[in-house]
């Protein structure tokens, strides 16, 4: 990002003034290096922006550093053990009607839903066991994060939902 006088942060494509008053074109960004430098416009690399759902960020610093406060761990727990639990129910809402036929009906429940929704209630418990197990920020992020299982790629474990076989 384009920094002026190390105060004030530029928009490359929008013109500006000096603190003597002159404005300069939109196209400041062509000029050379040095004229930049004469100007008092340096280039600062901005380092990556924090993950927003583990950091509250309010910005970005003339150091192209953050301003970023991370969240209450137990706020982050309760959030994705509900977010589970909704993502859980929505997994099983195609299937429910099988439910609620043999409940009504007495109908049998094909033997690849009954498997799936087994999967899936499974799956809901661990994630949630898996929430509640953390015990700090570096722990939490690591259910988040892509992992190796059996030497394959495998999703994050709090996305790692079963799917319905035929």
């Amino acid at each position: 990002m384009w920094v002026l006088n190390e105060s004030t942060i530029m928009r490359a494509g929008r013109a500006w003034t000096d603190a003597s008053g002159v404005q300069h074109p939109k196209t400041w960004t062509t000029w050379s290096g040095d004229i930049k430098k004469k100007n008092g416009i340096a280039w600062v690399d901005e380092q990556p922006r924090p993950d927003d759902r583990f950091y509250d960020v309010s910005g970005i610093n003339l150091d192209g550093s953050w301003s970023a406060t991370l969240k209450d761990l137990d706020d982050l727990k309760a959030q994705y053990t509900e977010q589970t639990k909704a993502s859980a129910n929505q997994r099983l809402t195609s299937t429910d009607w099988q439910i609620i036929a043999k409940a009504e009906r007495d109908r049998s429940v094909d033997s690849n839903v009954a498997t799936y929704r087994a999967a899936v209630i499974a799956k809901c418990t661990e994630i949630e066991a898996a929430i509640a197990a953390c015990k700090n920020m570096t722990e939490f992020q690591a259910l988040f994060a892509s992992r190796t299982v059996d030497g394959k790629s495998a999703p994050a474990i709090i996305h790692d939902w079963p799917e319905i076989g035929k």
